[in-house]
C-alpha cells in the first residue's frame, strides 16, 4: 500500500530519521548511566524488548490506512497501488510467521548493540553504525548479485577508512570518559552488530523483494513476533 510521496515529503522523512537516530543514541546512553539503588540500568534484553512492543504499535497505523482505503476505494484491492502491484506479478500478502526470521537477527544485532553501547561512548558507537553500509554493500554482491560502479567503491574505501579510524581512537585513546568502560568489548560487539544487521537487510531483501506490503505492516508484524519471542525468553 506504499505509494509514491512528493519530494518535499520524502526529504522530510529523511531528516527525521536522522535526527530520530541520533536522539536513539542519546536516549540510550542516557538509560544505561540511569542509576537504580546504586546500580546502573543496564538490561539490553529489556531494552529489546521495549523496542518490539514500540514496534508492533505499527500494526495499529496499518489497519487505520487500510480502513482508509477501504473508505476511498471500498476494497484495498481495488487501489491504485494494489491493482499496479498484481498487474506486475507481485505478492500482495505474506504468512506472517516468515517474519520471524528478519526478527531474529534484528534481536541479535539490537542485543549486541545495547551492550556495545553499554560499554563504548554513544559518539563512537553511532559513527561506527555507519559501517553497516560497507557490509551490506559487500553482502548484496555475494548473495543478491548486484553490481557496483566506482563512485559505490569510492564511498566504500572513504566511509571503511573513517570508521576504522574511529574504531582506532576509541582502542588506543586514552579517555576519562566512565561510559568507556571496556572499548575493546564495545567495539567487537558493535562489529557483530554491524555483520548480523547487514545479514538482516539481505534476508528482508530476499523475503519481501518481490511483495507489494505497507512498510508499518512489516515493521508492526516484526514487532508482534519479536514481543511474543522476549515475553517467552525473558
Amino acid at each position: 500500500m506504499a505509494e509514491k510521496i512528493s519530494p518535499i515529503s520524502l526529504y522530510t522523512l529523511m531528516v527525521s530519521m536522522i535526527l530520530s537516530g541520533a536522539g536513539l543514541g542519546i536516549v540510550l546512553k542516557l538509560m544505561d548511566t540511569a542509576e537504580a539503588y546504586d546500580e546502573p540500568f543496564e538490561h539490553p534484553y529489556f531494552q529489546c524488548l521495549i523496542m518490539f512492543v514500540g514496534e508492533s504499535l505499527c500494526i495499529f497505523i496499518y489497519l487505520y490506512q487500510r480502513q482508509s482505503l477501504v473508505r476511498e476505494f471500498g476494497s484495498v484491492q481495488a487501489s491504485p497501488g494494489m491493482k499496479k502491484a498484481v498487474q506486475e506479478g507481485m505478492k500482495t500478502d505474506i504468512n506472517p510467521l516468515l517474519f520471524a526470521v528478519p526478527m531474529l537477527c534484528d534481536s541479535t544485532a539490537s542485543c549486541l548493540l545495547l551492550i556495545a553501547y553499554i560499554n563504548v561512548p554513544a559518539s563512537i558507537a553511532q559513527m561506527m553504525g555507519g559501517f553497516v553500509v560497507f557490509i551490506v554493500a559487500i553482502f548484496s554482491i555475494i548473495f543478491l548479485k548486484r553490481k557496483l560502479y566506482r563512485h559505490h567503491w569510492t564511498g566504500m574505501v572513504l566511509i571503511f577508512i573513517g570508521i576504522g579510524l574511529v574504531a582506532l581512537s576509541a582502542l588506543t585513546g586514552k579517555s576519562s570518559d566512565s561510559s568507556n568502560k571496556n572499548p575493546v568489548l564495545g567495539i567487537s560487539m558493535m562489529i557483530g552488530s554491524i555483520l548480523i544487521q547487514g545479514c538482516q537487510y539481505i534476508v528482508e531483501e530476499k523475503l519481501l523483494g518481490s511483495c507489494y506490503l505497507s512498510p508499518m505492516k512489516v515493521v508492526g508484524w516484526e514487532g508482534i513476533t519479536g514481543t511474543i519471542f522476549w515475553c517467552i525468553a525473558l
